[in-house]
């Protein structure tokens, strides 16, 4: 990733380009110059990692690296996801998501309750009884 970093920053300060793209899985680089390709060639060939100097919030605050990050987070979750659902009975993952579930609960009715907000979609009062008055209901046909 560092390589594909050195290698965008040092195109990007080359004359005449104007857009540069590295992709780093097949080793390509697309390139959005004006000018001449005699030009952009003759940096191509010049270019050596060695002799750019990069500054380092540009490397520490790469998109790069923090994709990959977030990349193995994603698919780590989707395994751990899969394995749970194939090993995990139903009735089981049923209690997981409950005990999980306690904590935001115990988090939030207090405020709700403290604010004075009623949970009017937990009664079981007909939809006419939950609607303010002025609000008519008419049955869907």
């Amino acid at each position: 990733m560092r390589d594909a970093d050195i290698l965008q920053y040092y195109l990007e300060q080359q004359p005449g380009v104007m857009k540069v793209r590295v992709y780093e899985r097949t080793n390509d680089a697309s390139i959005c110059y004006t000018g001449e390709r005699k030009e952009l060639l003759k940096a191509l060939a010049s270019y050596s990692q060695k002799m750019v100097t990069v500054p380092e919030d540009i490397l520490e605050h790469s998109g790069r690296a923090l994709n990959a990050r977030y990349k193995e987070k994603l698919i780590g979750k989707l395994v751990f996801r899969a394995v749970e659902k194939l090993i995990i009975p139903l009735p089981v993952r049923n209690c997981l998501v409950c005990c999980r579930s306690l904590k935001y609960l115990h988090q939030d009715f207090p405020a709700c309750a403290g604010a004075g907000w009623r949970c009017r979609y937990w009664t079981q009062q007909p939809l006419a009884r939950l609607l303010p008055e002025e609000t008519s209901v008419r049955p869907v046909r």
